[in-house]
């Protein structure tokens, strides 16, 4: 999920990243071993230099 954020920002511009994260996260289903995850961030508000997003 990180690196989607990262990616997110870096489209926005290509001059931004991220240095500090915080997640929230409900696990809630398991996935075998070698499973591929699939991640997708939606910029929610842009607030100084504090960004929101929705997973």
């Amino acid at each position: 999920m990180e690196n989607t954020d990262m990616k997110l920002i870096t489209d926005i511009h290509e001059s931004n990243t991220i240095v500090g994260i915080s997640i929230n996260v409900n696990h809630l289903k398991a996935l075998p071993i070698g499973a591929t995850v699939h991640c997708k961030a939606i910029l929610k508000k842009l607030q100084d230099e504090n960004i929101i997003l929705k997973f």
